[in-house]
């Protein structure tokens, strides 16, 4: 038999390599909700089959996280959050329209949602994790290595620290300013955007992608250092966003980690306020590589008794406003690999990723403290 031509698309050959990943499959136990369901019924509605109907096949395929982890595993290199992003744009709702007013909208929205939150916690439970955290900074680091040299260095915030969280830009400034760089902010950064294309809006997603370029480049096209995972892939991710010759694999070689860019520090931990045991939640979106935990790893010593890499924290962007109970679902496993059996007393979840801090946080068991990695560091 001939190969297929080489510029026809790939297809899901139905391995089950993505079931062994999937966050939504290994919560349920619903093979109806895996990738590999998703590429079988888009399939179907491409071909016009008349043994589905088309609304609900498109609710159902558009059951996904978007966390990317079956795209890790899957021979044919099939991205799934693409073909989800893809049905979900042509497929309306209130959920699609009102996920984008969350975001377009979140200098408004976020902070009242937080107050709300506040005085109604049994009304608004997603809303807990828009709260600021208690745990008050316990690991002190001084003596940095100035490796920055003078270089300029900007900080990308993302909507997490833009409008709930202004102490991670400070310490993150703090940060690059003792290790040696000079650090600038622009004004005009916009959320990064990969939120808005997962659910399918894509226009909203690019005037943002396009937003942050031009950004980047009035401020000279320097270094972005980014402190949470999500935002990070996001950027990478940039498709045709009005690039000039040779810009977009510049723009990409910017986006960097922030822990990348900090040199050595000697490390102290406040005993009084600080944990009795650190566990670390790695994002899905920090690939193998990321420096987050390691230099978490190498700032506590023992008192980080363990890094839990292969547990999605369930937060799915605009499968927060379609009532399935899912992305809670993901999460109550999620929490069961971060403190299985109610765990030790006085143990704090620290992780990279303003989504999943937020999210953490809003599905937290009563022994379950989160934060980011930012919130405990003194400067």
């Amino acid at each position: 038999m001939p190969d297929a031509p080489a510029d026809l698309p790939k297809e899901c050959i139905a391995c089950g390599r993505c079931l062994d990943v999937c966050p939504l499959f290994l919560a349920t136990q619903r093979e109806e909700l895996t990738p590999k369901a998703t590429h079988v019924l888009h399939r179907a509605l491409r071909q016009g089959s008349d043994a589905i109907r088309p609304r609900q096949a498109e609710e159902l395929a558009a059951m996904c996280l978007g966390c990317g982890r079956c795209a890790t595993v899957c021979p044919q290199g099939l991205h799934t959050p693409e073909v989800v992003a893809a049905i979900r744009a042509g497929h309306g709702g209130w959920q699609r329209w009102l996920w984008g007013q969350w975001i377009a909208k979140a200098g408004l929205l976020w902070p009242a949602a937080a107050s709300l939150s506040r005085l109604l916690p049994a009304a608004l439970p997603a809303a807990r994790g828009l709260q600021a955290p208690d745990p008050a900074p316990w690991l002190r680091a001084q003596d940095w290595e100035p490796v920055g040299q003078g270089r300029e260095v900007a900080i990308f915030p993302g909507c997490t620290a833009t409008h709930l969280r202004p102490q991670w830009i400070a310490t993150a400034r703090r940060l690059l300013e003792q290790s040696g760089y000079r650090v600038v902010i622009p004004d005009n950064f916009a959320c990064c955007g990969a939120t808005l294309g997962h659910a399918g809006l894509e226009a909203q997603q690019r005037d943002m992608q396009r937003r942050n370029v031009e950004a980047w480049r009035t401020a000279g096209r320097p270094t972005m250092a980014t402190f949470c995972a999500s935002c990070r892939a996001g950027l990478m991710a940039y498709g045709d966003a009005g690039w000039d010759a040779g810009e977009a694999a510049r723009f990409r070689e910017s986006v960097q980690p922030l822990t990348s860019l900090l040199g050595r520090a000697t490390f102290c931990i406040d005993e009084p306020t600080a944990p009795a045991a650190v566990v670390w939640h790695q994002p899905c979106h920090a690939r193998e590589g990321n420096p987050d935990g390691p230099f978490l790893a190498a700032a506590l010593g023992d008192r980080l008794t363990r890094q839990v890499t292969d547990r999605c924290c369930g937060l799915g962007g605009v499968m927060q406003l379609g009532g399935s109970g899912l992305p809670q679902r993901v999460a109550a496993a999620c929490w069961e690999s971060l403190i299985p059996d109610g765990g030790e007393a006085d143990t704090q979840v620290l992780t990279g990723c303003s989504g999943c801090t937020m999210h953490l946080a809003a599905t937290a068991p009563a022994q379950g403290m989160v934060a980011h990695w930012l919130d405990v560091i003194q400067t």
